[in-house]
């Protein structure tokens, strides 16, 4: 026949005993890494290592400013003397003919005078006085005359001095060579 209703719930019943453990079961995954942690106190110096090889030269680096100008040093010593000249060779005659004998330690005076009322006197004093009157010979020419046309000449020569005399007030070249 037909199924009848369901009875009402029963009390429940007293807990059994636990089982045995389970199998382990598959591991999961990885969790998020944490915040970093703060960084610890410096450790002590360690020992100074041993010294490296030299480096190659480097570059020539740029040219420095000029330095100042340094105090002048002292003098040197004196070189030694030269070697005496031998000057020009003067040939002295008192004849038409010269001969080939030169003279000794000759010299040479020269100037330019104004004649005062047509005369001068030029005194040769010191090395420049000559040995005689014949030991030297002049030559005279007119550089400017203030008046005239006439020409300055020799009058009077002797060791220590020669007279020029002109006509005119005239300014005069000489030239005396001699011992």
């Amino acid at each position: 026949g037909p199924q009848g209703p369901s009875g009402a719930t029963g009390a429940t019943g007293a807990t059994g005993g636990s089982g045995p453990q389970g199998p382990s079961g598959a591991a999961g995954a990885a969790g998020a890494s944490g915040p970093s942690g703060r960084s610890g106190p410096s450790g002590p110096s360690g020992p100074n290592g041993a010294t490296g090889s030299t480096g190659s030269t480097g570059p020539s680096g740029p040219t420095g400013l000029t330095g100042s100008t340094g105090a002048t040093g002292a003098s040197g010593p004196s070189g030694p003397s030269g070697t005496a000249g031998t000057g020009e060779t003067v040939y002295f005659g008192t004849t038409t003919t010269v001969s080939g004998t030169a003279i000794t330690t000759p010299h040479t005076v020269a100037g330019i005078v104004t004649t005062a009322n047509g005369t001068v006197t030029v005194t040769f004093s010191g090395s420049a006085a000559f040995t005689s009157a014949t030991s030297y010979a002049c030559t005279i020419t007119d550089a400017a005359q203030t008046t005239g046309s006439s020409q300055s000449a020799i009058t009077t020569q002797n060791a220590g001095s020669i007279v020029i005399t002109s006509s005119q007030a005239a300014t005069a070249r000489y030239i005396c060579i001699g011992r």
